[in-house]
């Protein structure tokens, strides 16, 4: 684990998470009030798409896809502009697999009707 601090930012590198915490702030419960904390903080996991953890629809519909199918999901879903950040958050992952998996099995090649018929 490594801590670099650039100035009132705070880098916590373990393995394959980054963890990001940028300024100051204070407790507001009772226990810990008035005492500084930092306000906020991104959490940035880096982890194949295949063993993304999906949920709701979102679980069911990826368990149509193969491996090697996520794989390439996974390389599409890199080169979209989707979200402001650089990065896609879990929210919007798991949304797109469950709201918009129709664009999912074509960004693939794959025949939308087809897949949902996948045991």
């Amino acid at each position: 684990m490594y801590n670099i601090q650039i100035d009132d930012l705070t880098f916590i590198l373990k393995s394959d998470i980054i963890i990001m915490r940028k300024g100051k702030g204070t407790f507001q419960d009772e226990k810990r009030k008035g005492k500084e904390r930092d306000s906020t903080m991104t959490i940035t996991i880096e982890k194949k798409l295949r063993d993304f953890h999906f949920w709701s629809g979102a679980a069911t519909n990826a368990a149509k896809l193969t491996p090697e199918e996520l794989d390439q999901a996974e390389e599409y879903m890199e080169t979209l502009p989707f979200s402001e950040e650089e990065y896609w958050s879990a929210t919007e992952i798991n949304d797109t697999f469950w709201f918009d998996f129709e664009n999912v099995c074509e960004w693939l090649g794959l025949d939308y009707e087809e897949v949902m018929a996948r045991e």
